[in-house]
């Protein structure tokens, strides 16, 4: 990740009129965060789904003068780049950061940030989906700790060939059968593995594993 900047903690922690509130555990960044939209929530589940996301922050960067407030949605550090989101609240193509916010615009360019627009028609990107990561990240965040070495080792081992996430728990019969699930859920999460379906079935002992 580019060394400019780096974000640990939202900039603005103001809840927007009328808005939802959504306290949430992020695993890729082990803390609480607070969201305020669905759509912030399934941009959210994008970050944490994407193993090439290797960090990231919700609102990391309040643009001045600016009226109405517009703040940053989040922060996405990779390996070899830094991306600052902006979610659009509408469908309505995006408007031009050059000409809307030159002052922001030549700001990120000078500090290598990519500034990467989302319509909420991507943010939102499939019911499936965000339902099956919602489900992964819920695990994680109540089990992960439980997972030794040597289980996920085991569960590597197994997936060597593709297997459904069920055949898992026949073929590790010793182990628990929920750990043996949140062990295959931290592969997908890390990227070892991969759900070809994960988008489009919903997530259960059917759904087939195969390793990346």
């Amino acid at each position: 990740m580019a060394t400019t900047a780096r974000f640990i903690k939202a900039a603005d922690n103001t809840r927007p009129y009328k808005s939802h509130r959504y306290d949430l555990f992020g695993p890729k960044i082990q803390r609480m965060l607070t969201l305020y939209s669905l759509a912030q929530v399934n941009t959210w589940l994008l970050l944490e789904s994407d193993p090439l996301v290797l960090s990231y922050c919700e609102r990391p960067v309040i643009v001045p003068d600016t009226k109405p407030k517009v703040v940053v949605d989040f922060w996405a550090g990779y390996a070899g780049r830094d991306e600052l989101w902006l979610i659009n609240r509408s469908e309505e193509p995006a408007a031009d950061i050059d000409a809307t916010l030159p002052a922001f615009a030549q700001w990120a360019k000078a500090n290598k940030f990519k500034v990467r627009q989302l319509p909420p028609s991507e943010a939102v990107q499939g019911k499936v989906y965000f339902d099956n990561w919602g489900a992964i990240i819920r695990e994680l965040s109540a089990n992960r700790r439980y997972l030794q070495p040597a289980l996920l080792k085991s569960v590597r081992e197994v997936l060597e060939q593709q297997r459904p996430i069920g055949a898992l728990c026949r073929l590790l019969p010793e182990e628990d059968p929920v750990l043996v699930r949140v062990a295959a859920y931290a592969m997908l999460h890390s990227g070892v593995a991969s759900c070809p379906d994960i988008a489009t079935r919903e997530l259960g002992p059917a759904s087939l594993l195969e390793l990346t």
